[in-house]
């Protein structure tokens, strides 16, 4: 079985998914247009040294080009976008039905996610600004719909997507892999080392950290704020982190999450009930994350730093959920089984059993 994922290596879920393709005895390959700031890799890159819009888009082209004639079995989308779908079109997906492979297309956020809808969003009604949005949102709608009914199947990555693409299901992160993580030895610190890695502070709601910050203080916290880095380095932050902090505007937690709960780190996020209703219950009854409003993060820092017991438990069932729910093979092996049985749900498809001792 010959899989291919493209174009982008948006948060490293292509490369995830498609490593642990592999490790199924499959031959997969992962193509990126330019590379990854958080250090993801792809099997190749089209712009070594990056680019702006119009080379990307044609370095794209060519590459969908000479892609479309080498024989994948499934091409997997990542990103929402296809080769050419700056600004929500997609137009060469005719192209690729053509070629009679499986197509999926899993979509991570704003690809589809109204403007309105998005946690930076002002609410400015000026005429710009509403004409912005309205041509933004139109395309992006149509680009769903197109994506919608020449892909085979599509997924996304946040349950608050699934009302904008009616026909998507949720799968959870793959973006790493919980055997290359040793849990850190456990240590006594007379600071809880707090970690907060904001890829962007408006939308993860950093305000709300520096706010906790200045009510709880330095005496008793370690406080890091991690921006800028790739992924190594936030990487060797959490190994010495004692409780990290992901978001708390967006209502759903990211990659950074997913990995200080490999690590066995309690991990504090806004989740918003809303958007978890939406989810199997298989999943959301076993999420252990600590899940509070911005507001309520001081309260909620501080409970948990006085309960050394609960940190434990929140710390072992952290590791166990990730293994579970968020094992690359797992995730592969399910789209797998949807790739040989297109009427088979992912959730069907998924190994959702509880993990043995690691």
């Amino acid at each position: 079985m010959k899989i291919l994922h493209f174009p982008t290596l948006i948060g490293g879920n292509p490369s995830g998914i498609s490593k642990a393709e592999r490790t199924l005895g499959l031959d997969s390959h992962c193509v990126t247009d330019v590379p990854s700031p958080y250090g993801y890799h792809a099997d190749e890159t089209l712009l070594p040294d990056g680019g702006g819009l119009g080379r990307r888009l044609r370095a794209r082209i060519r590459a969908s080009r000479r892609l479309r004639r080498e024989g994948f079995d499934l091409v997997h989308f990542n990103g929402g976008q296809t080769a050419a779908n700056h600004y929500g079109l997609g137009f060469d997906l005719k192209a690729w039905r053509r070629t009679g492979a499986t197509l999926f297309m899993t979509f991570q956020g704003d690809d589809c996610r109204p403007i309105t809808k998005g946690p930076a969003y002002t609410g400015s009604t000026g005429l710009r600004d509403r004409l912005r949005v309205g041509i933004h949102d139109g395309l992006m709608r149509r680009h769903v719909a197109r994506a919608s009914r020449l892909c085979d199947r599509v997924f996304c990555l946040n349950p608050d997507l699934i009302p904008f693409v009616p026909d998507a299901e949720f799968v959870p992160y793959a973006s790493i892999d919980w055997r290359d993580i040793p849990v850190p030895a456990e240590g006594r610190r007379d600071r809880l080392r707090i970690v907060h890695a904001p890829s962007d502070t408006d939308i993860k709601g950093t305000a709300f950290v520096m706010r906790a910050r200045e009510i709880l203080g330095d005496e008793r916290f370690e406080w890091r704020i991690v921006q800028g880095v790739d992924t190594a380095t936030v990487g060797r932050e959490l190994d010495e982190a004692d409780l990290v902090l992901d978001q708390f505007r967006i209502g759903w937690y990211g990659a950074l999450a997913v990995e200080a709960m490999a690590r066995g780190v309690p991990t504090l996020c806004w989740l918003d009930p809303v958007d978890t209703a939406r989810l199997p219950t298989v999943f959301t009854d076993a999420i252990p994350i600590v899940s509070c409003t911005g507001p309520e993060l001081p309260q909620a820092v501080a409970d948990l730093a006085a309960d050394e017991t609960r940190r434990r438990e929140v710390g072992r069932s952290s590791r166990a959920f990730v293994q579970r729910f968020h094992d690359p093979r797992r995730i592969a092996d399910a789209f797998v089984r949807v790739f040989r049985n297109p009427d088979a749900s992912y959730w069907s498809a998924m190994d959702t059993t509880e993990p043995g001792q690691d």
